[in-house]
């Protein structure tokens, strides 16, 4: 289990983290959307290859005129996790995501999704028209229903966390937004020198090409890169930051945070549901909770304002059903395969692309070559079925922690 450290010891390991600049770059052929992969000079041949194979898969569907940068490592962890995903994320004003969509709507998805986002003036309360939205909430040193309470509650106060989005900065690349964020809830990036940082585990034996069938017991290298770099374009969620956070244990003392510190909702996160949660016509951004029955509450993706349920997704590595709140359902929880985002992958499994992962991608601001066209697809070897990994991928203490760094530090001197 990582060992958690407090906030103000985060910032400057991870921030450095970040940076972290790599002296040998391969970039994807030549289409519209392109691919820098920055590597180390011992990075093995195989895994150069696994990367560029990776992101040609996302570039035979994707059509966005735009270059995206990511930093590769290779190496062991001391963890189950087979990766990690470091996204750059920057916050951005509603007003201004809902305006760079309402620019993008090249599909009739685009489109359903657009006329589905919350208005403001719709919700009550005191939202400042077509600026906010509401969510339920829990977990927050706020929550009427007892500081810290897993029950949840509408907010629509009209805070930093009802208008201001956390998006990565290849999905503002993708929607002509700043990729040094905006408004007064932005945390602000300076210049970074990536797009994101994706690390793979060593430790593990992999498979780099599937083609000709896997090798015994070995995970699918491609698919699980082509995971990090989905993440890389936006396929994250803020209530990873909550799950973490509700609360931060420091010293035996338990810290919880008002939902005004909690500026991570993402784009995927605009159409995470619950039916409690649609019924108030508002999105549900909850850590894992369960209902009256003690069964655990259904997250769903939905792009039409949560009437139409697509996909369940994972709930929280902590409080949730043990994975990242980014991710589908795992295949053994829902009993299917759900998508490229598949938390627990088996060996010998192929991660495969599916309509979830090409909508979601779609409807967050990136352009498909044809809509109509089916999602890459690729070859399948039937294989074992050992015990999966723990989870993939885990985020570090100072990952999960580091977007509360920068807003709550202040917070907690004055306490």
């Amino acid at each position: 289990m990582t060992q958690y450290s407090p906030l103000s010891s985060l910032a400057r390991p991870a921030i450095a983290l970040v940076i972290a600049a790599y002296p040998i770059f391969h970039a994807a052929p030549a289409r519209s959307l392109q691919f820098n992969f920055g590597f180390a000079e011992d990075t093995p041949p195989e895994v150069i290859q696994g990367f560029e194979d990776a992101g040609n898969l996302w570039s035979s569907f994707l059509s966005d005129d735009i270059t995206v940068d990511v930093a590769v490592q290779y190496e062991p962890f001391n963890q189950t996790s087979l990766g990690r995903f470091t996204p750059e994320r920057v916050n951005v004003e509603y007003r201004d995501v809902l305006g760079a969509l309402q620019n993008d709507t090249g599909s009739v998805n685009d489109t359903i999704s657009f006329n589905a986002l919350p208005r403001s003036s719709e919700l009550g309360g005191t939202l400042d028209s077509t600026l906010d939205f509401g969510l339920l909430i829990n977990g927050t040193a706020d929550n009427p229903n007892g500081s810290g309470s897993l029950v949840p509650y509408l907010d629509n106060d009209g805070d930093c966390n009802n208008h201001s989005i956390r998006i990565t900065t290849a999905n503002a690349k993708a929607l002509g937004l700043p990729t040094t964020g905006t408004g007064t809830c932005s945390s602000g990036v300076s210049s970074p020198s990536n797009d994101g940082i994706i690390a793979i585990n060593s430790n593990f034996d992999w498979d780099f090409d599937i083609s000709d069938g896997f090798d015994p017991l070995t995970y699918d290298f491609v698919g699980v890169a082509a995971q990090g770099i989905g993440a890389t374009l936006g396929n994250i969620s803020g209530i990873d930051v909550l799950d973490f956070n509700s609360p931060l244990v420091v010293d035996d003392e338990s810290l919880f945070f008002e939902d005004s510190m909690f500026p991570f909702v993402s784009l995927p996160d605009l159409h995470r549901f619950s039916q409690e949660s649609a019924e108030l016509g508002v999105i549900d951004w909850t850590t894992g909770r369960t209902d009256e029955t003690g069964a655990e509450v259904s997250k769903y993706f939905s792009i039409d304002g949560g009437q139409t349920p697509i996909a369940n997704f994972s709930t929280g590595i902590r409080r949730g059903d043990g994975n990242r709140a980014s991710s589908w359902q795992a295949d053994e929880r829902g009993g299917g395969f759900l998508g490229l985002a598949e938390p627990s992958p088996n060996v010998e499994q192929v991660l495969q692309f599916t309509r979830n992962d090409q909508m979601l991608i779609d409807i967050i601001g990136f352009d498909l070559n044809d809509p109509d066209d089916a999602p890459p697809l690729r070859p399948i070897n039937s294989g074992g079925n050992p015990p999966n990994p723990e989870r993939i991928p885990e985020p570090s203490s100072a990952i999960a922690l580091l977007p509360i760094a920068w807003f709550g530090f202040k917070w907690l001197r004055r306490r």
